[in-house]
């Protein structure tokens, strides 16, 4: 068996081991957490969670997973205003692909875009929806080159992020 078959069926089986998962008992949500990837704390308190991803050639990528309370439904309007703003704040922004899709059964929609910061060119896919009175935007980012390596990620999180009953005064954990 040749060596990168080996490292092809490690991945394999480690991809399929348990991971662990990132919870919010306050807000009732769970986030499987990517195996190989590295929990960070959040910057503010709309973003849960974040992770970065292994490093490699330009910016390690990242997984982002926000959640605000919202009284509004999602409408068309939605996808509008965020690409407005990624566009006036991100550096050569290019518009992919902009579609209706859903997540667990709840209508969302998918963003697919390339743009730069900080003088490095990135791709990025960001999905949200709205949940219970919470918009929720989960948003993968990373090099160009290994973009597509690492839509699996994005994927499993939207499948297997659990939402649960809140508890009453419970944070983080």
């Amino acid at each position: 068996m040749g060596m990168r078959r080996l490292a092809l069926m490690l991945c394999l089986v480690l991809w399929a081991l348990p991971a662990g998962a990132w919870e919010d008992a306050g807000r009732g949500v769970r986030v499987p957490d990517p195996p190989g990837w590295e929990i960070r704390e959040a910057p503010n308190p709309r973003v849960l969670v974040r992770y970065f991803g292994p490093p490699g050639p330009g910016p390690r990528p990242s997984l982002w997973v926000h959640a605000r309370a919202t009284e509004t439904e999602l409408d068309r309007s939605l996808p509008l205003e965020v690409v407005r703003a990624l566009a006036s704040s991100l550096e050569g922004f290019k518009l992919l692909g902009s579609r209706a899709t859903a997540v667990q059964g709840y209508p969302a929609h998918r963003l697919g875009y390339r743009a730069g910061l900080a003088g490095h060119e990135f791709q990025a896919t960001q999905v949200f929806w709205v949940r219970d009175g919470q918009l929720y935007v989960v948003t993968l980012t990373g090099p160009l080159d290994r973009f597509s390596s690492l839509a699996p990620v994005l994927e499993r999180t939207l499948e297997e992020m659990e939402f649960f009953e809140p508890s009453q005064g419970a944070g983080q954990s």
